[in-house]
């Protein structure tokens, strides 16, 4: 175990490179254009993603969830998991030629898609990327190394092309399309090692036939979740209009972005995690489970933290003063850096592999649907508040709905303890924090001595806690 322990431990560190690489990006990005092509360029901009995002959905259906569950308990025979890389290929091309004839219609015939029509066009370029790039086997192999080293590398040429193309307020479908390629620019890459190496082709419809029922159960799923992900968007630029969208993706993306590293800890751990899940042995799911959740706990409480304390000088630093109208937006979804990485490691690591999925479809649909529900009942009365109040009612829906069934499957117990000595100890970062406010005036200067003091003491008080515990 302690091998494995140290496995996830350097995987994470390495996926964590490469996610943070993806905080930076649009982070980066995001400050520039905003600059350039102001609120509403960015409104606009993320409005044709969020659209964009059910039409992938279509085209991706459940397949990377169930190929990552699935596919894990079959690498070590290469044969079988050739045939299976296949499989899931053809059911993905099929699919992709569907989204892209229903986006078509919908572009024809719905008169609000207008005017983001050519945003929309730019952006569904990724669809046919993503099926391509089958990024799933390479989480399954686990070569973190070249997933890393390929991504940085196109996010460097995309950042450069910014700086070169992106110059005045009318470039937001340059802005598009360069997210375009940072995004998915390296799924080209990965269609010609996969060609290369595994000689991906299209196969027999009749032996797909099997794997489409448990596929469609997980799409249901991802559907829900992709709802109550963006149905937030949707509903603040029918209601308020893309400036409103734009502050509210302001504070949304930095949320999105701290939570990218504490994701990242909980991918690596799939492999290995479904594998167990296989072999149904509950004291080793529970051991991985472990592992995972105090590598996560630990930065989660003092992210939240750091958002209440400084999620203000993040939004003035990353987009500028017109967006501060989102801090308030920014605490609350701040909540969702503990409920959305669990959520998404309790679903697709622990609940999939284990064929519980029916059990988290059913959790997430009911979260869609209260945050559909809540979007139209609070965004008029208290604008992208309401959103995020929404947003966070929504994830807590689904870690209540499957807590009870992931104690089937792991001792939960065994791991509480770990999510309560994190959550303890980070209280001392805000205490370092107005100890250091009464002295200092400057911002940035509170900020960096609180993460060097704040967070000296608070590894040091968790690492006191967890020895007395070990004892």
């Amino acid at each position: 175990m302690s091998l494995k322990k140290n496995k996830i431990r350097n995987n994470s560190m390495i996926y964590t490179i490469r996610n943070v690489m993806n905080i930076i990006f649009p982070l980066v990005t995001f400050k520039y254009a905003s600059g350039i092509i102001s609120a509403s360029g960015v409104g606009a901009a993320s409005y044709a993603s969020a659209i964009i995002g059910y039409f992938s959905l279509i085209a991706q259906l459940g397949i990377n969830t169930y190929a990552l569950a699935e596919g894990a308990k079959l690498r070590s025979n290469k044969e079988k998991f050739d045939e299976f890389c296949n499989i899931m290929f053809t059911i993905n091309v099929i699919s992709t030629v569907f989204a892209y004839l229903v986006l078509v219609f919908f572009l024809i015939n719905v008169k609000d898609l207008a005017k983001y029509r050519e945003l929309i066009l730019i952006y569904s370029v990724t669809i046919g990327l993503t099926t391509i790039g089958m990024e799933w086997i390479f989480v399954v192999e686990e070569r973190f190394i070249y997933i890393t080293a390929r991504s940085i590398i196109i996010q460097a040429i995309s950042l450069l092309l910014l700086v070169i193309f992106v110059k005045q307020k009318e470039d937001v479908a340059v802005y598009v399309g360069i997210n375009v390629l940072a995004n998915s620019g390296s799924y080209i890459l990965n269609y010609f090692y996969l060609k290369r190496n595994k000689k991906i082709k299209l196969i027999s419809i009749k032996k797909c036939a099997k794997y489409v029922k448990p596929i469609l159960v997980i799409w249901v799923a991802n559907v829900a979740s992709m709802i109550y992900i963006n149905a937030d968007t949707i509903v603040i630029g029918s209601i308020l209009g893309s400036v409103e969208v734009g502050i509210y993706s302001a504070a949304s993306k930095i949320v999105k972005a701290v939570c990218v590293p504490i994701t990242s800890i909980c991918t690596v751990s799939g492999p290995d995690l479904a594998s167990a899940i296989g072999k149904k042995d509950r004291n080793e799911t529970t051991e991985l489970t472990k592992t995972v959740i105090t590598f996560a706990s630990f930065l989660i409480f003092p992210c939240i933290i750091g958002i209440w304390l400084f999620g203000d000088l993040a939004i003035l630093l990353l987009s500028g003063k017109e967006f501060l109208g989102g801090f308030t937006a920014e605490k609350i979804l701040s909540l969702d850096i503990f409920l959305s990485p669990l959520n998404g490691f309790f679903v697709s690591q622990i609940l999939i592999p284990a064929q519980r999925e029916k059990k988290a479809t059913k959790a997430l649909v009911l979260a869609a649907i209260g945050n559909i529900i809540l979007d139209i009942l609070l965004i008029p009365k208290f604008f992208i508040n309401g959103a995020a109040i929404a947003t966070v009612f929504s994830e807590s829906i689904v870690l209540i709905i499957c807590l009870p069934e992931i104690n089937k499957i792991i001792d939960l117990k065994r791991i509480s303890s770990k999510v309560w000595n994190a959550m303890f100890c980070s209280l001392s970062i805000v205490f370092v924090y107005e100890g250091i406010k009464y002295f200092v005036e400057n911002r940035i200067i509170q900020l960096i001595f609180t993460i060097v003091i704040g967070g000296i003491i608070y590894c040091f008080s968790y690492w006191r806690i967890n020895c007395k515990l070990s004892k």
